[in-house]
């Protein structure tokens, strides 16, 4: 379902909630489904059956905890990216440290806040998500603004560590098919990476965008 911007942020925004805590998944539920912007449109504890209701139903945002069954899935993350790769990821966790920040940011979230913050700060997240914010949880906004001024200009694209792959990908001259087949996804999928890359860099063809993504120092220069 599209989103159309109003005056409370975007509304229409679909949901789908990733939580193994049954109590904890019925609450999220609930909160969001009460806000008239947002609906749950599915809600589980694995995340096999996230990915399935991602690729049938392209929400706008997952809002996921980062573990499962005592596991951490934040290397798993870009499984919701590879199944839509318009979807927004929502990290809401009890484990808020800069580690997992940046295991979460690396693997393509677009937001991570802790179970400690309030219901009105999760909604609020999930709609500045939605609208294409990076929502960080207030304690971790230092060790994020460090580690952004270290890197420069590599943050500005926001490219996913799979579009970062897919790119560098088109610049070794590899075709869709090639890639679809090296990264294990379908050509479809390929597809619709390569056009969120050409949309973040503003470029206008797969050769533009590799030429823009050397001079920005995303990927390696031509060897003279």
């Amino acid at each position: 379902m599209s989103e159309i911007d109003g005056p409370g942020g975007p509304t229409n925004v679909t949901v789908v909630v990733l939580e193994d805590h049954e109590m904890v998944a019925s609450a999220l539920e609930t909160v969001l489904d009460q806000d008239p912007r947002l609906r749950v449109v599915g809600t589980t504890s694995r995340i096999d059956d996230a990915v399935k209701v991602v690729a049938e139903r392209s929400p706008t945002v997952v809002v996921t905890d980062l573990r499962l069954d005592g596991v951490e899935i934040a290397d798993q993350l870009h499984r919701f990216t590879d199944a839509c790769p318009e979807v927004r990821i929502l990290v809401v966790t009890g484990w808020a440290t800069e580690r997992t920040l940046f295991d979460s940011l690396d693997h393509g979230a677009h937001g991570f806040i802790g179970k400690a913050q309030g219901l009105d700060e999760l909604v609020d997240a999930v709609v500045r998500v939605a609208a294409g914010e990076t929502v960080v949880a207030p304690p971790l906004l230092p060790a994020l603004v460090r580690r952004t001024s270290q890197q420069g200009g590599r943050d500005r694209t926001n490219l996913t560590p799979r579009e970062l792959e897919v790119l560098r990908l088109l610049a070794e001259g590899t075709g869709t098919r090639d890639m679809a087949t090296h990264l294990a996804v379908s050509p479809n999928t390929i597809r619709n990476h390569v056009r969120a890359v050409l949309g973040k860099l503003g470029a206008g063809s797969r050769l533009e965008a590799v030429t823009i993504a050397r001079r920005m120092d995303l990927i390696a220069p031509v060897e003279q």
